[in-house]
């Protein structure tokens, strides 16, 4: 998959400004790395006490959804899944792509290469509901606290990079377990209720400016991480997506797409 052009964030697709950053010839051949894409045209799974198995255009997913709340693919152009739960304080969807304990993202270590993740969602509401959305380690979608915890605008002590978005405003976060605290690299980044955004992340251990992590909203980057300050020991990552209610009020995240690409 190729974004060719850089400037202006594009309209609906992957980011110009993030994924011009890419060489073509990287994007495409497998020589370089891999490029997995996700817009969601097809969806086909379903749920078991509360754990879910889906197929998506990428791949295969695994989620863990809590009761009464729903995963499904809805009727839109260009193709969406909808994570949506019910006005029951604490209830939760968790999606994750691949498997529960599949994980392939490396960054930080000494072997680590070039990432680029970026995806465009929809939050229905933003009075209440806190959202999660970026890389995790493996063996987090198996339940409903795991990476959101139960009290509001707090993740749990996780090993995660990417931004959570409570009621109407984001921050772009990262945390490593064995680390003191939770790093806050941007803060107040504003949302709109039911509309599209996109979130990104780049990483590059080796970067012109020593920027080894920026994040994006919306193609602009909005913090970013310098080579001496980000841990070099995360575990393997993987894309993870998640909707918890923070009150008696229901709220849905609809995922338009994401694309990830990893370098050999």
């Amino acid at each position: 998959m190729i974004t060719k052009y850089a400037g202006q964030p594009g309209v609906t697709g992957p980011s110009p400004a993030i994924w011009s950053r890419l060489a073509q010839e990287h994007a495409t051949d497998p020589m370089f790395g891999t490029d997995l894409w996700d817009d969601f045209l097809t969806w086909e799974g379903s749920v078991a006490s509360n754990v879910g198995k889906y197929q998506g255009m990428a791949g295969g997913y695994s989620s863990f959804e809590s009761a009464g709340t729903t995963l499904v693919q809805g009727n839109a152009d260009k193709g969406v899944v909808t994570a949506a739960v019910p006005a029951t304080d604490n209830t939760a969807v968790v999606l994750k792509a691949g498997q529960v304990n599949a994980a392939v993202v490396n960054i930080g270590s000494a072997t680590a290469r070039r990432v680029f993740f970026e995806t465009r969602l929809a939050k229905s509401q933003i009075t209440s509901g806190d959202v999660f959305v970026g890389l995790a380690e493996a063996g987090l979608s198996d339940g409903a606290a795991k990476i959101i915890t139960d009290t509001t605008g707090q993740l749990a002590d996780v090993d995660y990079i990417g931004f959570l978005i409570s009621a109407g405003t984001a921050r772009a976060v990262y945390n490593l377990q064995t680390a003191d605290a939770a790093v806050e690299v941007a803060t107040g980044l504003a949302v709109t209720a039911a509309t599209y955004h996109t979130f990104a992340l780049v990483y590059d251990p080796n970067d012109d400016e020593e920027k080894v992590l920026r994040y994006y909203l919306n193609g602009r980057e909005v913090g970013s991480v310098a080579a001496d300050t980000l841990p070099a020991t995360f575990p393997l990552l993987a894309p993870h997506w998640v909707v918890k209610a923070t009150a008696a009020a229901a709220v849905a995240v609809s995922i338009d797409w994401w694309r990830l690409w990893i370098e050999r």
